[in-house]
């Protein structure tokens, strides 16, 4: 078990490709996991803390297991032209994870099935670009930030939204935000 291990993104030195796992207990470094780009997004398994997803740049959504070489070739979930900004397992359905990506918008994954998308959120304007996408507790909600959009907020099986959070005073040009569920009834934060 990895219960006193810690992932995280590496973002200084222009290391900004790798996930570096670390045993904070003994503070060393356990192994570095390469993307060809900048890695925007981690995700750590609800069932296997030895899993992980991480969303990059290169436009992959990578599958991780620790236990396994990190010169190994990881699980492509998805590859895409346009870059992937987050991954989230879904902590009641595991084999589900959610996307967002720059070009496509948010999508709605199987590790069954990988390289295509189950569901792609937005209705007939599903090409949204999105920046976060984040699941409640329950799994069967998700809450999206769009880039020039209001966020978002779906059911997990429907691509309509269940409710656009609109405001005059708020508007997501271009800057990088991350959005998420709180309190304990998963009030959006």
């Amino acid at each position: 078990m990895l219960f006193h291990l810690f992932l995280f993104v590496s973002c200084f030195k222009g290391n900004d490709e790798q996930v570096i796992l670390h045993d904070v207990e003994r503070g060393e470094t356990l192994n570095v996991f390469l993307h060809d780009d900048a890695v925007y997004g981690l995700s750590v398994s609800p069932v296997n803390d030895n899993v992980f997803a991480s969303s990059s740049d290169d436009g992959r959504v990578l599958i991780w297991d620790t236990r396994e070489p990190p010169h190994g070739e990881p699980f492509c979930l998805a590859n895409y032209p346009s870059a992937f900004h987050s991954v989230m397992f879904n902590p009641a359905e595991p084999r589900l994870l959610a996307t967002a990506n720059s070009k496509e918008g948010v999508g709605l994954w199987d590790i069954r099935k990988p390289r295509t998308s189950l569901l792609r959120y937005g209705g007939s304007m599903s090409l949204q670009s999105a920046m976060s996408v984040r699941f409640n507790s329950a799994g069967t909600q998700l809450l999206a930030l769009r880039r020039r959009l209001p966020p978002v907020l779906y059911e997990l099986h429907s691509r309509l939204p269940s409710f656009q959070f609109d405001n005059q005073g708020y508007f997501n040009s271009c800057t990088m935000k991350s959005c998420c569920f709180a309190g304990d009834e998963d009030q959006v934060g």
